[in-house]
């Protein structure tokens, strides 16, 4: 196994070659003929060739990050532990760095393991994603599956942008319940953990992802009545937020709204079946910020 570290660790008086070179130099696994056919093998995958007698000082943060990978990679490791590599780089530069590292890892086969704090990146880039919470693991799964389907209430806040706020269980069901939220009653999807875990006149959680909410000007079933308290334009993203019951709830629409409210309307808020979750509520879930 090899690392890759969040602040390069580059050795700064090697020069690139050098940096490349050290850990078959140090193993011994290579002489240098064949170091140096390696060296700009790893290069090249990396689009770094031309480069073997730059200083480290000389290079950009995404080139230094290259340089780092290419080090690790010539020894040919079983497993790659990136510990937040892209932290330091500015945010293009990241998004340029993640379509390289899914290239890279594509191409060589090694297993890596990513470590980061970025809910966008880790959907993004990986194949699995394990979600741990001081040192627990709260769940594993495939992108698609940890953000449409959170294990817990944890994984819920965690992954993906929701609305979350308490509501009253109404009724029980095996795959959905009623619930409450002031005057408002609707049917959600029931959670796993939920199951056997509420019933009748419990207090649960309800989290709804704010890209898969949709604001009606006319009544629609299944949905909260509201007022807009504010419309913020984003490009192609409007971000509304809409006070329902005291709570504000806040609404990603995309492109053209179909409601051209203004602050102070009367709207619906609905939600495709899929984004909506009930969960059991967990001790001190408020105060965590969850």
């Amino acid at each position: 196994m090899n690392t890759v570290f969040q602040n390069y660790a580059l050795f700064p008086h090697f020069n690139v070659y050098d940096n490349i070179a050290y850990g078959p130099r140090m193993k011994k696994s290579m002489g240098e003929a064949e170091l140096k056919t390696k060296v700009a093998e790893v290069l090249e995958l990396v689009q770094m060739s031309g480069y073997e007698q730059r200083m480290p000082h000389q290079l950009s943060g995404g080139q230094r990050q290259r340089i780092a990978i290419a080090r690790a990679l010539i020894n040919e490791p079983a497993i790659l532990l990136l510990d937040e590599p892209l932290g330091a780089l500015d945010l293009k530069l990241r998004k340029h760095m993640q379509t390289e590292l899914a290239r890279l890892q594509r191409k060589t086969g090694t297993t890596f393991v990513y470590v980061t704090h970025d809910q966008e990146e880790a959907l993004n880039m990986s194949d699995r994603i394990v979600v741990i919470d001081q040192g627990q693991v709260q769940q594993l799964g495939s992108p698609r599956e940890i953000y449409n389907n959170p294990a817990n209430l944890f994984v819920t806040s965690f992954i993906g942008d929701r609305n979350i706020f308490p509501v009253e269980v109404l009724q029980v069901g095996d795959d959905y319940s009623q619930v409450r939220l002031g005057e408002e009653v609707v049917a959600v999807r029931s959670s796993p953990s939920a199951r056997g875990a509420l019933t009748a006149d419990d207090e649960a959680v309800l989290a709804i992802l704010m890209d898969k909410m949709r604001i009606s000007c006319e009544q629609v079933d299944n949905a909260f009545r509201g007022e807009v308290v504010s419309i913020h334009y984003a490009g192609s993203q409007i971000r509304i937020e809409v006070r329902v019951a005291g709570r504000i709830l806040t609404v990603v629409e995309y492109q053209k709204l179909e409601c051209e409210c203004q602050v102070g309307d009367s709207v619906f808020v609905s939600w495709e079946e899929s984004g909506a979750y009930l969960l059991p509520q967990e001790d001190g879930w408020e105060e965590r910020g969850l």
